[in-house]
């Protein structure tokens, strides 16, 4: 077979292919179908107007860990949520700082006073600081996580 035949016997093989190839594109074009996301916002953004729901939060908790201090007198932050569905406190976490805070804090929290006219199960969150007083040993004021 000669240069020239091999020629016309390739671009006889390849020609139908491309052409089939530039039709097939021609006659379906692309389309794209419309994606829809779909979502709900998280309900499980803490408040942090705890001093709101929870009048006399402060002083309850002053009460309340003064003894555990007292006792203990380790410094720390713990940072505490909880759950308020109308006047019920449930759901109690207490995070970080020395352990021994943790229970009364528990304990302190399920004995408060709350309320929530939203009717939700809404997640509230604050820090205790734990440290040393100026004065006197003690609990230091609850310091609410704000922006």
């Amino acid at each position: 077979m000669n240069r020239t035949s091999f020629s016309k016997l390739a671009i006889a093989a390849i020609l139908p292919m491309t052409l089939c190839m530039g039709v097939a594109h021609a006659e379906s074009p692309v389309t794209m179908k419309r994606v829809e996301v779909a979502g709900q916002s998280n309900p499980d953004i803490a408040k942090l107007n705890v001093s709101n729901a929870c009048p006399g939060i402060e002083q309850a908790m002053k009460e309340a860990l003064t003894p555990v201090w007292t006792k203990h007198t380790q410094p720390g932050l713990v940072n505490v949520q909880f759950r308020l569905q109308g006047d019920m406190v449930n759901s109690v976490a207490a995070r970080g700082g020395p352990d021994v805070y943790r229970q009364p804090i528990r304990t302190a929290m399920r004995r408060l006073s709350c309320t929530d006219d939203s009717g939700n199960n809404q997640l509230y969150a604050f820090e205790l600081h734990f440290k040393e007083n100026g004065n006197s040993a003690g609990v230091e004021t609850v310091a609410m996580l704000s922006k």
